[in-house]
C-alpha cells in the first residue's frame, strides 16, 4: 500500500510541472459609445447633436442578420459620447458590429427592425408648437454599410442622424400691417416612417388623418424684422396656409391663401416669405 501512494504521488507532481495555462482575453470590457451629430434641414454645415432625450439602437453582428441587441436606448449624458441610458452596453469580444439608429427613443413598440428596414412611429399631432415638437431622426447607412462593421478598438461610433420630417416656416415683413390668424389648414403631424438602409438610402412615410387648423400666429404687427413661425410636418403630404391681414386706417380684414406646389419631401425646410407693403391710395379728380 505504501508503494501504491508513493507511485500515485509522483505522478500528480510530473502532471503539475507539465500543466500550462493560456489567457484567451484579458482586456477589461469596452462599453459601446457613439459620436452623434445632427445634419442640418437646410444645407449649412451639420452640428453635435444636443437632442434632448435619447435615441433608439439597433445593433447586429457584422456580415449577418443575428441581432446583438435591439432597440436600447442611448443618451449623452457623458459629455459628447452618447452610451447605453438604462445599462451599459458593451463590444463584444471577436466580432464588429453594425447599426441603425433613430431619434428620439421610442418604446418597444414604437420601433422595429426587419429585413434591412427601420419602422418608426412618429405623432406631433399633440404637440402644435415648434418648441414642442420632436425632430424624428435617423442614422444614416450604418445597417451592412461598413465592410468591417465597427468594433471594441471604436473610441465611439460617428453617426451622422438625418431629419425624416419636413419644415415648414412662414416669414412676414412689411409696413402700415397687421397680419393675423395665420394658419397652416390641415396639417398631417402623425404617422409612421420606414428606413430602408441600401443604396441610396430611402425613406417612405405613411400618413395618418390630417389635424384640424393649426394656428402658427394669432396677431403680429409687421415691421421690417420678420414675424416667423414653423411647424414640423408629416413629409409626402401639403396643406395650403391662411391668414387675414389688415391695412392701418381699414376696418376690413382681407384673406389669403397660399399654395404650396408641391408635396413637402422630408429632410426638406420650406419657408413662405410673405412681404406686404400696400400701396397709398390717390385720386386724380376731373
Amino acid at each position: 500500500m505504501k508503494k501504491f501512494f508513493f507511485c500515485a504521488a509522483a505522478a500528480i507532481v510530473a502532471l503539475a510541472s507539465c500543466s500550462k495555462t493560456q489567457v484567451v482575453y484579458n482586456d477589461a470590457p469596452e462599453e459601446i459609445g457613439f459620436k452623434a451629430v445632427t445634419g442640418a434641414i437646410t444645407k449649412a454645415e451639420q452640428t453635435d447633436a444636443t437632442l434632448d432625450g435619447t435615441m433608439g439602437v439597433f445593433a447586429f453582428v457584422t456580415g449577418s442578420t443575428t441581432a446583438y441587441f435591439e432597440n436600447i436606448s442611448f443618451s449623452n449624458n457623458s459629455g459628447d459620447v452618447w452610451t447605453g441610458t438604462t445599462e451599459s452596453m458593451y463590444w463584444p469580444v471577436t466580432s464588429g458590429l453594425d447599426f441603425a439608429v433613430y431619434a428620439p427613443w421610442e418604446s418597444e413598440e414604437g420601433a422595429e427592425f426587419a429585413t434591412n428596414t427601420l419602422t418608426v412611429k412618429a405623432d406631433n399631432s399633440t404637440k402644435l408648437t415648434i418648441d414642442a415638437q420632436e425632430d424624428y431622426l435617423y442614422g444614416a447607412a450604418y445597417y451592412n454599410n461598413n465592410s468591417n462593421g465597427f468594433d471594441k478598438n471604436t473610441v465611439s461610433v460617428p453617426v451622422t442622424l438625418k431629419h425624416a420630417q419636413a419644415k415648414v416656416t412662414v416669414s412676414f415683413t412689411g409696413e402700415n400691417v397687421t397680419v393675423t390668424d395665420v394658419k397652416l389648414t390641415a396639417p398631417v403631424l402623425k404617422g409612421s416612417y420606414a428606413v430602408t438602409y441600401g443604396d441610396p438610402v430611402t425613406v417612405d412615410w405613411t400618413p395618418d388623418a390630417a389635424n384640424g387648423e393649426v394656428s402658427l400666429i394669432s396677431t403680429a404687427t409687421l415691421t421690417d424684422t420678420p414675424s416667423a413661425a414653423s411647424l414640423m410636418v408629416v413629409p409626402e403630404t401639403k396643406t395650403t396656409i391662411t391668414f387675414f391681414y389688415q391695412i392701418d386706417g381699414s376696418d376690413a380684414k382681407l384673406p389669403y391663401t397660399i399654395t404650396p406646389s408641391a408635396n413637402w419631401a422630408y429632410g426638406t425646410h420650406y419657408t413662405y416669405n410673405v412681404e406686404i407693403t400696400p400701396k397709398e391710395i390717390k385720386f386724380t379728380p376731373t
